[in-house]
């Protein structure tokens, strides 16, 4: 019987010739911009293993225990190479967004083999024969590219083959010298300005100021922040990483495995070495010196940041250090989804890594988490002006799978689309001609507009052309089916919403459920397309009515009070907590 050819990713100088049959790992392999390509050919799509979401649902607590294992196991051995006795808290601020995704990508991946090749049936393969050090990210910000492309997840899946799959029911064909797309492997450059400012404001601050970065705060907002906490206001920079070369002598270090370790778990350990990003080895000592010369305060009375925990590593390996040493650490909320989901690694690692998580509105008993509100800008007024424009907000994930969170992941992004087609193709004529879909500023490769296009070539698409802000200024209804930030800005601005999306994909924690039982009792949820459009069929003609309804507005003000909270209070309610910071040491 001949073997299938078993396709791994979207990369196609590694797909067979058209003669053989294929079994395509997952959708991400077929991209819609080449269809003509893979229909041509006689082939299979496995079942996505997380389309059974008590299989992910399981899956992601399994993984936070062996997330926190291999975390104890790898701060032992980076405090043995660098020389350095830090904590664990040490290293889960610094390496817990790298380590965290990448036990969740090495996971799903390797189970997406072992879901095909364990039943012994015959398969052929092609894989990248390179050269580990060519694909080692050189940092947080790098691998969050690495992750999104096809070459470095090819490698990847190649890897798994040689380490836990060579059998001879798998014929594995090397191709050597494939040059790698650097293009979308490149990390995004700091405004030049900016860092001037930043530069030239630091000869100001003292020692111990409150350190604030990443905020998120407007310019006039920070300035009063910084004053009420009698400090000079200072706009905090960092520099880019130069690109480190890999010391493969450094990296022959291995994590101690145990006869009780199951395949995944010795594949997991025997890839880490390999692939931790080159600033957590090779260039460790570099963060530590970049963040010594950018003028940063040595004893600061707290650290305050919104979005530099995750990428900026030259930040996080200095609020490491600091935090050893007493400081208290506060992280502000900075999107949508927390407080929400059923389950979240990012949501998991800032309540593990703050002393303080400020929330826009919600709390949960035993935890650190204060809830401030939202640092966005709203409006307690009726923004609805003499608009038609049916305002269709599309949000995405990308083709491979990353970090974990209750929304669709990966290729249940196509079913996500699917019910946006079906929204537009439902709506009658009079309310579809003045809907404007504004589409996600990243495509991923699921080709959007092409295949929004492809069904309503009349359609209006806003790319982007102008700010959130001004769209949902000029709009007469936002609808929105992801749960995201957007509609949370468009509720807290006092806009006509619509929210619809199916459950089985963003599950919810049961706190959350009460409030969206409410925003459904009164048509501003729905579980269902055909929900949603019966409900803004209903209301179109007078969409105020509808939103100043007295019920409808005292739910809508409950539910924002709670998850997207009057900016008004912000400013006030950080600067006492970042001066209340003395009682958390």
């Amino acid at each position: 019987m001949a073997r299938r050819f078993l396709i791994t990713t979207a990369l196609e100088e590694t797909w067979p010739n058209k003669e053989e049959s294929v079994l395509f790992l997952g959708e991400w392999c077929c991209l819609h911009a080449n269809k003509e390509k893979w229909e041509s050919l006689d082939y299979q799509i496995l079942k996505y293993r997380w389309d059974d979401r008590q299989k992910l649902h399981d899956d992601y607590f399994y993984l936070l225990d062996v997330y926190e294992n291999i975390l104890k196991e790898l701060t032992a051995s980076l405090n043995k190479l660098h020389g350095v006795d830090r904590s664990i808290d040490y290293w889960r601020i610094l390496i817990g967004p790298w380590l965290m995704s990448f036990v969740a990508i090495i996971h799903e991946r390797w189970a997406n083999l072992d879901s095909v090749l364990s039943s012994n049936k015959a398969y052929r393969t092609y894989i990248l024969d390179q050269k580990d050090e060519n694909l080692i990210p050189n940092d947080m910000s790098e691998f969050s590219s690495f992750q999104e492309n096809d070459e470095w997840n090819h490698y990847i899946y190649s890897k798994l083959l040689k380490i836990s799959f060579e059998s001879n029911s798998l014929e594995i064909i090397n191709i050597p010298d494939l040059e790698i797309n650097a293009n979308s492997m490149v990390s995004i450059r700091r405004n030049l300005w900016k860092r001037v400012l930043g530069r030239f404001s630091t000869f100001f601050n003292k020692n111990t100021d409150h350190f604030l970065y990443g905020s998120r705060l407007s310019f006039f907002d920070l300035l009063k922040v910084n004053l009420n906490l009698l400090q000079f206001p200072v706009f905090y920079t960092t520099e880019d990483l130069r690109k480190f070369n890999p010391d493969l002598n450094l990296r022959k270090w291995k994590i101690t495995t145990s006869s009780a370790d199951s395949n995944f778990i010795k594949t997991l350990k025997d890839i880490i070495p390999f692939q931790i990003p080159k600033s957590y080895l090779e260039g460790f000592k570099v963060l530590k010196e970049i963040s010594a010369d950018l003028g940063w305060p040595n004893k600061p009375k707290s650290i305050y940041t919104t979005t530099a925990f995750h990428d900026d590593d030259v930040f996080k390996q200095w609020t490491a250090e600091k935090c050893e040493l007493g400081t208290p650490f506060f992280i502000s909320q900075h999107g949508g989804n927390y407080g929400q989901a059923a389950f979240s690694f990012t949501e998991y690692h800032e309540l593990k890594i703050s002393n303080s998580f400020l929330s826009w509105g919600w709390s949960r008993e035993k935890e650190s988490i204060n809830p401030i509100g939202s640092y966005k800008k709203q409006s307690t007024k009726n923004l609805l002006r003499e608009s038609e424009e049916l305002l269709f907000i599309i949000s995405l994930y990308p083709r491979y799978s990353g970090s974990l969170l209750s929304m669709p992941i990966s290729t249940q992004v196509l079913n996500y689309l699917e019910q946006q087609v079906l929204f537009c193709s439902n709506l009658k004529e009079h309310i579809k001609k003045d809907l404007v879909m504004r589409l996600y500023p990243y495509d991923y490769g699921w080709s959007v507009e092409d295949r929004i296009l492809e069904t309503f070539p009349n359609i209006n698409i806003d790319k982007g052309e102008r700010d959130f802000s001004t769209a949902l200024n000029t709009a007469r209804l936002v609808v929105s089916g992801w749960n995201t930030t957007t509609y949370l800005e468009s509720l807290a601005m006092n806009k006509p919403t619509v929210i619809f999306w199916d459950p089985v994909y963003f599950e919810l924690n049961d706190q959350a459920k009460e409030y969206f039982k409410e925003l459904e009792r009164v048509g501003i949820f729905h579980k269902n397309v055909s929900s949603a459009i019966n409900h803004i069929e209903e209301i179109w003609e007078d969409v105020d009515a509808w939103w100043q309804d007295g019920e409808v507005k005292a739910v809508k003000k409950d539910f924002v009070n709670n998850y997207v909270r009057n900016n008004e209070e912000f400013v006030n309610n950080l600067i006492a907590s970042l001066k209340s910071s003395e009682s958390i040491r």
